[in-house]
C-alpha cells in the first residue's frame, strides 16, 4: 500500500489558482510535473514486513523558530554534526536504503545498501560491507527510500498538515537522533521550510547555512530565505542581515545582500556584493545572485525588452528549485511595463509551484489578482483573492485579500445600474 504524503497546501483551493492559469495559457500539465519534481514528491511504503519506508522522489527537497546567532564556520556545522557524537538510539544495523536509478537511455534498475551521502551532486551507496563505494549522479536518481526516526516521520506529517511551530519541535528532536549526515540535510531543510512559513528568514538563515556549509551543492539551494519583493525587511532581518553580509560565507552574502538592496544606507555595499557574487564559480549562487540584480533594473523602471526575453531564457535554463525568485521578479517587471497578462501568468507560478516561502507566494498570488482585476476579469480576480484569503490567510495580505474578495463578491452579485433611465 502507497500512501502519498499531502503537501502543505493539498486540499485548498488550489482550483482557483488552475482556473486563471488557463485563461493566462500557463501550461498546467508542466505545472504538475515541475511543482513534483520541485518540491520533491514524497510518499511512505509499507512493505510486506510491516516496516515503514520513506520514499524521496526524483529532485528531492528534503510558528517562529527560536532565534539563535552565528560567528563563525564552527558554530554553523555545530548544528549538523552534533548528532554524530550524540548519544541518542541509532537505526537498525541492518536497515538498508534503497535507491531507484535511471542512467541516460536504459532503463530504470533498483540499488539497495547502505547510503553513504546524498548530495546535490550525487549520491554513494555501499551494497556490501567491504565493497567501495557505487556513485551515480544526481541527475540518474529517481527514488531513494530509507528509514527516518519516529520523530523525524512525525515532523514531516505536521509540516505536511500546515502545523509548522509542532513540526518544528519533533524535527529539532529527529536532529538530536539523526546520525547520518545526509538525512541530518534534510531534517534542516524541513525546519528552514518551517521557518518560512511563518517567513521568519532570521530563524532560517543559519539552518540554511548548515546545510550548504556541508554540502556546496545541496538540493535544497532554493530554499534559500532570499528577499525578492520591494517590500522593505523589517529591522530586526535587516540588522541581522548586516552581519550575514559581512560573514565570510558567499551564501550569507547573498542573503544578507539580498535583504539590504533597497536599504538607504547599504544598498551600494549589497549591489557591489551581488555583483561580485554573480561570479562566483558555485553556478547555483552565481544564479541568484543575477536575478537578485534584476530587482535593480525592474526596480529601476529601465529593463529593456530584450532583456526580459533573456530573463526567462535563463530561467527556463535554471534547475527548478531556483526558479521562484525570477518568476517573481520578472513578473514584477511586466507589471511596471503595464502588460497584466504577461504579468499575472509569470506571477502564477509562485503560488501553484514554487511555494515554500508562503509570504513571497502569498504576494505574487495577490499581486496576480490586482493585475486580472485591472483588466476586467473580476471572476477570476475574485477566486484569485480567496486563494490569498484562505491558503494564506495567516500571512501579512491574507486580511487585505478577504476584503477585496468580499467586495468583488458584493460587485459581482449587484446588477449594474443603467446610466440613463430606459426609454418608455
Amino acid at each position: 500500500m502507497i500512501v502519498k504524503h499531502p503537501h502543505p497546501h493539498e486540499g485548498s483551493a488550489l482550483n482557483p489558482i488552475r482556473a486563471t492559469a488557463r485563461k493566462l495559457h500557463v501550461p498546467l500539465p508542466l505545472v504538475a510535473d515541475v511543482k513534483m519534481r520541485a518540491n520533491g514528491a514524497r510518499r511512505m511504503t509499507k512493505e510486506s514486513n510491516g516496516d515503514r519506508r520513506n520514499t524521496l522522489t526524483g529532485d528531492c527537497r528534503l510558528r517562529t523558530a527560536p532565534r539563535f546567532r552565528f560567528t563563525n564556520l564552527l558554530s554553523r556545522l555545530g548544528l549538523l554534526l552534533a548528532g554524530l557524537v550524540a548519544t541518542a538510539p541509532a537505526l537498525q544495523a541492518d536497515a538498508q536504503d534503497r535507491v531507484i536509478i535511471q542512467q541516460p537511455g536504459g532503463s530504470r534498475f533498483p540499488i539497495s545498501g547502505l547510503i553513504d551521502d546524498y548530495t546535490g551532486r550525487e549520491v554513494r551507496i555501499q551494497v556490501r560491507t567491504g565493497d567501495p563505494l557505487r556513485r551515480y549522479p544526481r541527475q540518474e536518481v529517481i527514488e531513494v527510500q530509507t528509514d527516518y526516526t519516529p520523530h523525524h516521520e512525525k515532523g514531516r506529517q505536521l509540516l505536511a498538515a500546515g502545523k509548522p511551530a509542532e513540526a518544528r519541535a519533533e524535527l529539532t528532536q529527529a536532529l538530536k537522533e539523526e546520525d547520518r549526515i545526509w538525512v541530518r540535510r534534510e531534517i534542516l531543510s524541513q525546519l528552514v521550510r518551517c521557518a518560512l512559513w511563518d517567513g521568519n528568514y532570521r530563524a532560517a538563515t543559519p539552518w540554511f547555512l548548515s546545510i550548504v556549509e556541508s554540502d556546496p551543492e545541496t538540493l535544497h539551494y532554493g530554499l534559500a530565505p532570499l528577499a525578492w519583493s520591494d517590500v522593505p525587511s523589517e529591522p530586526a532581518v535587516k540588522l541581522d542581515a548586516r552581519n550575514w553580509m559581512a560573514d565570510r560565507s558567499p551564501e550569507s552574502q547573498l542573503i544578507g545582500a539580498s535583504h539590504l538592496l533597497f536599504d538607504r544606507e547599504l544598498n551600494d555595499q549589497a549591489e557591489v556584493a551581488l555583483r561580485r557574487l554573480a561570479r562566483e564559480s558555485n553556478v547555483k549562487l552565481q544564479r541568484l545572485a543575477q536575478m537578485q540584480l534584476w530587482r535593480v533594473r525592474s526596480q529601476g523602471g529601465t529593463a529593456t525588452p530584450g532583456e526580459l526575453t533573456r530573463w526567462e531564457l535563463a530561467i527556463d535554463e535554471l534547475p527548478e528549485e531556483l526558479r521562484i525568485g525570477g518568476y517573481f521578479v520578472l513578473g514584477q517587471t511586466y507589471k511596471r511595463q503595464h502588460q497584466p497578462e504577461r504579468a499575472a501568468g509569470l506571477l502564477l507560478w509562485v503560488p501553484l509551484v514554487y511555494d515554500a516561502d508562503r509570504h513571497l507566494a502569498a504576494r505574487a498570488c495577490f499581486d496576480a489578482a490586482e493585475l486580472v482585476e485591472s483588466y476586467g476579469d473580476l471572476a477570476q480576480a475574485a477566486n484569485l483573492y480567496s486563494e490569498v484569503a484562505f491558503r494564506f490567510g495567516d500571512t501579512p495580505l491574507g486580511g487585505k485579500g478577504d476584503a477585496k474578495w468580499r467586495k468583488l463578491r458584493e460587485t459581482m452579485a449587484t446588477p449594474e445600474r443603467p446610466d440613463k433611465a430606459p426609454v418608455p
